[in-house]
């Protein structure tokens, strides 16, 4: 199995609401977010042999989203929830990015070098394939993309090469 890894950042700030401490003040996070791409077997011919996916193909997908809906953006606003904590805004990116990139098998955000969640779906046994499935629990719709809401999240137009 072949891994692939891209690192970006952006710049945002948030406010937990419901939180029983400081986050529920408006305060801003330096964030990170890493994007895992899996696949059994490389790219077997033309201009991208033996890669999994070109690096500079996955930026261009995550650094549009990261520009319009996560830097120095209002989490809140353009997430479409109350409370987009770290665990949320993985799962909101993963599945913005998943009809992009179809081997993408999950989605890492840092709020600070010490301190990050991961989003990685269940896999599905029913069938065969990359292993990933993409099931929405939440109805709710977001009010920037209508995707489900529980689903959103980003990352920056820098990216750590």
């Amino acid at each position: 199995m072949y891994t692939l890894e891209k690192d970006f950042r952006f710049e945002a700030m948030h406010v937990l609401e419901h939180h029983d401490g400081k986050c529920a003040r408006p305060h801003g996070h330096s964030y990170g977010c890493t994007v895992r791409l899996r696949a059994r077997e490389l790219q077997a011919a033309g201009p991208k042999i033996n890669m999994l996916m070109d690096f500079s193909d996955v930026s261009a997908v995550v650094r549009s989203m990261i520009e319009k809906f996560l830097d120095h953006r209002n989490l809140n606003e353009t997430l479409g929830t109350d409370s987009p904590t770290a665990e949320f805004i993985a799962r909101w990116i993963f599945d913005y990015l998943k009809p992009h990139l179809p081997l993408l098998s999950d989605v890492t955000v840092s709020e600070t070098t010490t301190s990050r969640a991961t989003y990685q779906p269940e896999p599905d046994h029913s069938h065969t394939g990359n292993g990933v499935s993409l099931v929405h629990h939440n109805s709710q719709r977001n009010r920037a993309t209508q995707q489900p809401s529980s689903q959103h999240c980003g990352c920056t137009a820098t990216d750590r090469s």
